[in-house]
């Protein structure tokens, strides 16, 4: 009975959140529409949110077998989770602080850099709160991870929402006062929350270990990283090609495929 309860609160929970995806795709086109603007924040955000499905398939394939098989041979599986969020807690630290520090050169590699200075430092600024919110993204990932294999599937699921909802609360408040960028801190404060919440739900789950226990463990699982990465590729990459190639047909055609590809 409570297999059951729990599927149909996890149904509600993700037809939910698909609603609310979709009402925030109709608030952020009648905030920019099609256009430059929103153009360049695709630009900005299409490496960052490439990263962040990349990652997000590495905790569906590869995050969630290992806690389960933890935890269906007795093996410690909390003591296992802390030392992996210790280890996606340093990771995520990385990814942001390189993300952005390399945030104009990626955007000079899809060519932002014939922009106005203006666009530019814009692109620049939406592409760092995007980092910052793929840097979180790893921690809720993993967090997320702990509690699909401890079978609390309503909570990663409740997760979800936050940042759909950080963005379009963003949208609808401030978006005529800031413009597109809020979409970028609306996505970072909606990943932030969920971190937080995910955090609140699952602590118990998670015991801190000692520093040097269970390190092979860990790095066994960052070895294989590499081929979960190039598996999930081909699956997370398209935004990144058309960010490339749809600004050179024209404005707005950048646009245009973004909302296609989200409705």
């Amino acid at each position: 009975m409570k297999a059951v309860r729990d599927s149909l609160a996890l149904t509600l929970i993700l037809g939910f959140a698909t609603l609310v995806s979709f009402v925030n795709q109709l608030a952020i086109a009648r905030a920019f529409g099609a256009g430059p603007s929103m153009d360049l924040y695709l630009q900005a955000v299409a490496i960052p949110l490439f990263a962040m499905a990349t990652f997000s398939g590495l905790f569906a394939f590869a995050m969630v077998p290992v806690l389960t098989r933890a935890r269906a041979q007795a093996q410690g599986a909390s003591v296992l989770a802390g030392h992996f969020l210790r280890a996606f807690a340093v990771m995520s630290l990385t990814v942001g602080m390189l993300g952005w520090l390399l945030a104009p050169l990626q955007l000079r590699m899809l060519g932002v850099g014939r922009l106005a200075p203006e666009s530019v430092n814009t692109a620049i600024v939406i592409a760092r709160f995007a980092w910052g919110a793929v840097a979180l993204s790893l921690v809720t990932g993993f967090l997320a991870s702990v509690g699909n294999a401890a079978r609390r599937f309503s909570v990663p699921g409740f997760a979800t929402l936050l940042p759909i909802l950080g963005v379009l609360i963003a949208c609808v408040g401030w978006a005529g006062t800031f413009g597109v960028q809020v979409l970028a801190v609306g996505l970072l404060a909606g990943y932030a929350c969920a971190a937080l919440a995910l955090f609140a739900a699952l602590r118990n789950e998670i015991v801190w270990p000692p520093a040097k226990s269970a390190v092979g463990e860990v790095s066994a699982f960052f070895g294989k990283v590499p081929l979960a990465l190039i598996a999930v590729f081909s699956l997370s990459i398209y935004p990144a090609i058309d960010a490339f190639w749809a600004p050179r047909l024209g404005a707005a055609n950048l646009s245009y495929l973004g909302y296609c590809q989200r409705l």
